[in-house]
């Protein structure tokens, strides 16, 4: 799913170089200040991330599924949601901003997923802001991330959501 995110700056950083032998410049900056609205946008799980020595990513299954481990916004601080089979429910004001709805046992990934929701205790909303520039071009991409965190036995995890678009 990481590769969706950067897709567009690949085929701009393709479309940017033509013919030039110069390879493009990227630049990422990171913010978590003068952040758009939460209320009316659509995220999408892009992975669970454990962070012990390295960081590890791990995809959810179903991949396909175009509904599945999605939020829904309805203001800054509330939405609603679906791992596969579960209705989410969110309440960033909350102590465990994010909890099951129904009660329906999912197995593999997908209770995975549910099992975690109740140990997250904080999340944070930031943009990235990405720059390519070749000889000729300059392209930038604002991508915005909600990453819910946890930690177990010295190791932390987080649920990293992106914003969707045009939807």
């Amino acid at each position: 799913m990481k590769s969706k995110l950067f897709f567009l700056s690949a085929v701009a950083a393709t479309l940017m170089s033509g013919c030039s032998n110069v390879a493009p410049e990227y630049i990422v900056s990171e913010s978590v200040s003068n952040l758009p609205s939460l209320a009316g946008t659509q995220w999408k799980l892009a992975g669970i991330f454990i962070a012990h020595h390295n960081l590890q990513e791990k995809d959810l299954k179903p991949v396909d599924c175009e509904k599945c481990y999605t939020l829904s916004f309805d203001s800054d601080t509330t939405a609603t949601g679906i791992s596969v089979d579960n209705t989410l429910a969110v309440n960033l004001k909350q102590q465990s901003p994010i909890r099951t709805v129904t009660d329906i046992s999912e197995s593999g990934d997908a209770g995975l997923f549910c099992e975690l929701l109740p140990l997250i205790t904080s999340y944070i909303y930031k943009k990235k802001h990405m720059v390519v520039t070749d000889q000729k071009h300059t392209v930038e991409y604002d991508f915005y991330f909600l990453d819910f965190f946890y930690r177990k036995d010295d190791v932390d995890y987080f649920l990293e959501f992106y914003r969707l678009v045009n939807q």
